[in-house]
């Protein structure tokens, strides 16, 4: 049994409606005439891809990952940042769209999206825990103090259901080839400026790649809704997995890093699919 949302997740107050942000994204690719013409030509392509993207969470450690498979959930901890916290969302399990963007742990869930759970999750545009040092403002002549954080992350909150609707304009936007938004590295950036406005110093891709929430413990169970596959860094960490999550676990091939196995994964089930 998951825990309930917490009194202060009201959805009249987050997130904003699709049609604000999709407009807040188009303005900034009407702007540009070489990125509308990207966007155009990427749309269908991006429309296809983005339904069909995993959710992807990374994890072990500092953390004794073990006990995730005793209990069969991700549970929701307390929300990374208060610029989250001020906006009511007190508790969270994080994700990443269609990448394995978070730089540590020895190894990911793979998870189908959560469309099932429209009212219990939400996504960004960006990395929200990114927000406390390493994302800061293109334009530097404007305040960037915590207000100014949180009241960006409310202007660019989504709600959960509304990710992948979100995510084929998103990729077109921002990319002449969607694949492309799986296949870059860590340290990378798309082919047109992220239109929030924001970067990164190292180029980390967590910039933006297109984070999700959500705001209550999450099951993990083999042959549940959501989990598909597990990627380990190390074979003999499968061997202690309990029996029946082991014909959904997978080991990088030597040499690869882990989210270049995921990226491949990812990509390779979407052309299997688009067969």
């Amino acid at each position: 049994m998951t825990n309930p949302l917490p009194k202060s997740f009201t959805l009249d107050e987050v997130p904003r409606a699709l049609t604000e942000i999709l407009d807040a994204l188009q303005r900034v690719v009407t702007e540009d005439d070489a990125r509308s013409a990207g966007s155009r030509s990427c749309a269908s392509g991006a429309a296809k891809l983005a339904p069909r993207l995993a959710w992807v969470h990374r994890t072990g450690g500092a953390t004794d990952w073990r006990r995730l498979f005793e209990t069969r959930r991700l549970r929701a901890e307390s929300s990374g940042t208060s610029y989250e916290r001020a906006l009511g969302l007190e508790r969270a399990v994080y994700f990443f769209v269609g990448a394995c963007a978070f730089p540590t742990g020895t190894l990911a869930l793979v998870m189908a999206p959560f469309a099932a759970r429209p009212d219990a999750s939400t996504f960004t545009p960006y990395d929200t825990g990114a927000l406390k040092k390493h994302l800061i403002l293109a334009d530097r002549s404007l305040p960037w103090d915590d207000d100014a954080k949180t009241q960006h992350l409310r202007e660019h909150l989504g709600g959960g259901a509304d990710a992948g609707a979100f995510l084929g304009p998103y990729l077109a936007a921002h990319f002449r080839d969607p694949l492309d938004y799986v296949r870059a590295g860590q340290h990378a950036s798309p082919d047109f400026a992220p239109y929030h406005g924001l970067r990164s110093g190292t180029q980390d891709r967590r910039a933006w790649t297109v984070e999700t929430r959500v705001h209550e413990d999450v099951d993990v169970a083999p042959g549940g809704e959501f989990l598909e596959e597990i990627w380990f860094e190390d074979h003999d960490l499968v061997n202690e997995l309990p029996d029946d999550f082991k014909g959904i676990a997978r080991v990088i091939p030597d040499g690869v890093r882990l989210e270049s196995a995921v990226a491949q994964s990812i990509e390779a089930r979407f052309r299997r699919a688009d067969e």
